[in-house]
């Protein structure tokens, strides 16, 4: 059977056997779920990948030197390229979070992106983490941003930033929390 035929027959043989299991009694609660079919990440040839990576470069360059429209530009570019780069974009969601003059942000954009990064990297990447984590911030979603800047701190076993920058970060989001739970409710105007 090719994969095509098995990836849709798969679901529905697990749909099955997971009616038939209840109906015959044999599931209960303590049982372990159906495991999930695995998404198969989209093939991306090495030179799309390596042509991604120059891409990538080149936008972080381009950034520094303040022209921020084209940078955005090439990150999307390198992201289309290869929609595996982690790392694009990670930083491509920080920058559009973060960083982008006021015009350029997209807080909707970034978390698709720092979501999708964390997923291409395993969740195991406390960059990407605290990405996620620093989106929700700016989101104002701050239960969010503590629970994933509690995931870069404690599952982070990849990337570039140091404890003490966590640490302080998960601080930051803990304290916005803790404020908007003070905060009044204002009720809706009908």
């Amino acid at each position: 059977m090719g994969y095509e035929k098995a990836r849709t027959f798969l679901p529905v043989l697990m749909a099955g056997l997971a009616v038939f299991a209840a109906a015959s009694g044999r599931l209960c609660a303590e049982e372990e779920p159906p495991p999930k079919i695995l998404e198969r990440q989209p093939a991306v040839s090495e030179a799309d990948r390596e042509a991604s990576k120059k891409m990538y470069d080149d936008a972080r360059e381009i950034e520094k030197n303040g022209d921020v429209k084209t940078a955005a530009s090439q990150y999307e570019a390198a992201i289309k390229l290869d929609p595996t780069h982690a790392a694009c974009m990670n930083h491509y969601a920080w920058f559009l979070a973060v960083t982008a003059p006021p015009k350029l942000r997209d807080l909707a954009k970034a978390e698709r992106l720092a979501l999708q990064a964390a997923k291409v990297s395993g969740e195991k990447n406390r960059d990407i983490l605290d990405t996620v984590a620093e989106v929700y911030f700016q989101k104002k979603e701050f239960a969010r941003a503590v629970e994933w800047g509690k995931k870069a701190l404690a599952e982070g076993l990849e990337g570039h930033s140091k404890k003490k920058y966590l640490e302080e970060q998960l601080d930051k989001f803990v304290n916005a929390a803790a404020e908007q739970a003070k905060a009044p409710v204002t009720p809706a105007k009908p």
